[in-house]
């Protein structure tokens, strides 16, 4: 193939170049640091797609019969330059499977330049009864979090409760995102300060579960494109893998489908009937995350094979509510969330956004699972 089918510009608005495949019905982007990367991207787009539409030339007739205004592109030095990072990755890889775990960890630390922890716990425990008590929290978007907030969380429910449950959002590193950028802070910067804060969590005695949410996933496919060092992105095609490794008591969570062979990584269910969640069917009115859900699961439930909801606390909006219903509640847990890293939604003309509210919701479940709807209540924190 001599010639590539798509196109390249760049996105003022965004300070990205973007790489734009469009035939038919069919549309694809990549977003990217630089034009030559993006035209790499371009190149890729269309070996991927090749099978999809068939030859060259009937790729050519297939945009020319829907009207589509293609631009087309030699390539060859771009087709190069990917097969080459393609056999950089590939030799990366079989170093990687000949490395042991802690030299895996050493060097991946190694990079961060820090060493690993030997985390202090705070002997803070005061629990009594058999109950079983969480705090849930979401939104976080290490590193950029209100400390001071979740110190006052963790102060005061800490020493009364089983274990800290957030619900998406734990990470956002803003260096891989393709939108625009306010602060000039490195992913290397980043990961080291969200361990930190990650450590500080763990300092408390509790375990910590936690599912996926937008900005813990979608970011990563980009990472072998940014700052990330030649010899290092065998070990970055998941960040979670070597930050966490090590922590056994920070552990992401999901819900298995016998449809499927990976985990829904974005929902999971806690004892026998409670629902953490980043849920992106969203709005700004309070409450209508939740009941989206609620109405989700519903049609969903069945196939999935999971439990009747009684309790449901989701993230991602940012807002705070509580509703109680007749025989179930419904929680947006706000967000923890700092204005450093909702600095977007300052400069949007539009007035999409709303400042994040600061909030977490306790969850009581009895000994065997079940929740305890008047002992499970939304707290705001200052």
């Amino acid at each position: 193939m001599d010639n590539l089918l798509g196109t390249v510009y760049y996105s003022k608005r965004d300070d990205v170049w973007v790489a734009d495949l469009r035939l038919s019905n069919f549309r694809k982007r990549k977003y990217k640091k630089t034009k030559e990367l993006a035209l790499m991207a371009l190149a890729k787009l269309n070996e991927e797609n090749i099978n999809q539409f068939g030859e060259f030339s009937e790729l050519q007739t297939t945009a020319s019969m829907f009207g589509k205004k293609q631009t087309i592109r030699k390539h060859n030095d771009i087709k190069n330059q990917a097969k080459n990072v393609q056999k950089i990755a590939e030799e990366a890889e079989q170093q990687y499977k000949q490395l042991t775990y802690e030299e895996k960890k050493q060097i991946f630390f190694s990079w961060l330049g820090k060493e690993t922890p030997n985390i202090e716990v705070k002997k803070i425990r005061n629990k009594k009864g058999k109950n079983k008590r969480y705090i849930v929290i979401s939104d976080l978007h290490l590193p950029y979090i209100r400390l001071n907030a979740l110190r006052n969380i963790l102060d005061k429910e800490a020493p009364t409760s089983d274990g800290i449950l957030i619900a998406g959002d734990v990470f956002d590193f803003e260096s891989l995102s393709k939108h625009r950028k306010f602060k000039d802070k490195s992913l290397k910067e980043e990961l080291a300060e969200s361990r930190v804060i990650i450590e500080f969590i763990l300092s408390y005695g509790l375990p910590v579960k936690w599912v996926g949410g937008n900005h813990d996933v979608g970011r990563y496919t980009r990472v072998l494109e940014s700052e990330v060092p030649e010899d290092l992105r065998f070990l970055m095609t998941n960040p979670f893998e070597w930050l966490l490794a090590d922590l056994n008591d920070f552990e992401q969570v999901g819900q298995s489908a016998e449809y499927s062979k990976q985990d829904i990584l974005w929902f999971s269910v806690i004892g026998k009937d409670a629902y953490i969640a980043h849920f992106e069917k969203t709005s700004t009115h309070e409450g209508k995350n939740a009941k989206d859900l609620k109405d989700w699961l519903e049609k969903w439930r069945h196939i999935l094979k999971v439990p009747e909801p009684k309790f449901i606390a989701t993230g991602h909006s940012h807002r705070s509510c509580y509703i109680p219903k007749n025989g179930y509640a419904l929680f947006d847990t706000g967000s923890l969330v700092s204005l450093e890293g909702v600095e977007y939604s300052i400069h949007d003309t539009k007035g999409m956004y709303q400042p994040p509210v600061t909030s977490y919701v306790i969850l009581t479940q009895d000994e065997d699972g079940n929740t305890i709807l008047p002992e499970c209540t939304l707290h705001f924190v200052e």
